[in-house]
């Protein structure tokens, strides 16, 4: 079977159960949210947030991790929003969820009775001077640490999903429409907003790119930046 009609396949069975539980959610859900705990200087961006009956968080599973199957880290993560959730809308959710079309819709068994001892090993590694790194596409792509943490970097070129680039500056071109495209390391990242573009930033430089897309059917591999990228030039000052 060809994965065209598998990927149809899965939609009309996968994407009927995911309809119906934002349908339930209550008030309208939001995609992309950006929720904070200022206090412990923790952050992240949730795939689908609804604040509406009872609560309900979903992530987004694609490329490889699509069709992982649950793990630590999977916890980790859904822990971890649920915490971010319960700080910015007053209550622990009711539902935390991660869909994919090769599984469809699965609870992680996530209780507020988690959150204290993950709160403590978070703040434990953040007094820490050292903490060891374990490179993983879902913890990793949010860290504020991800521009200069090596082990990262030595682990993405394996990621079927990667979304970072790293390499000399080799050439950097503006736009009418006010972005800017960037050759790094070979590679062009394009639609680059003012905002997120280092005013320093010059060829010869070394920049890593996080949170950048691969252009799909583009034989030359080149990629494509969003509001939730990031361009760092190392060393940073």
């Amino acid at each position: 079977m060809r994965q065209g009609i598998v990927t149809r396949a899965r939609l009309q069975t996968r994407g009927q159960a995911l309809s119906e539980i934002l349908a339930s959610a209550g008030s309208r859900p939001q995609s992309e949210v950006l929720l904070r705990d200022d206090d412990r200087c923790l952050f992240g961006v949730l795939d689908i947030v609804s604040p509406g009956a009872g609560g309900l968080i979903i992530d987004l599973k694609t490329g490889r991790n699509a069709s992982a199957a649950l793990s630590p880290a999977i916890d980790h993560q859904m822990t971890f929003y649920a915490h971010l959730f319960q700080v910015n809308f007053g209550a622990f959710p009711e539902r935390v969820l991660v869909f994919s079309l090769q599984r469809g819709l699965v609870e992680i068994p996530v209780t507020s009775s988690d959150i204290a001892p993950f709160l403590s090993k978070i703040h434990a590694a953040q007094l820490s001077d050292r903490v060891t790194a374990y490179p993983h596409a879902d913890v990793c792509r949010y860290c504020p640490k991800r521009s200069r943490c090596e082990p990262h970097w030595d682990a993405i070129s394996a990621w079927d999903d990667a979304d970072a680039i790293e390499g000399e500056v080799a050439a950097i071109e503006h736009s009418s429409s006010g972005t800017a495209a960037v050759q790094i390391g070979g590679q062009w990242l394009t639609g680059i907003s003012a905002t997120l573009l280092p005013s320093n930033l010059a060829p010869g430089q070394f920049a890593r790119a996080v949170r950048v897309r691969r252009r799909r059917g583009n034989a030359s591999g080149d990629w494509s930046a969003s509001s939730s990228s990031r361009l760092r030039i190392l060393p940073e000052s």
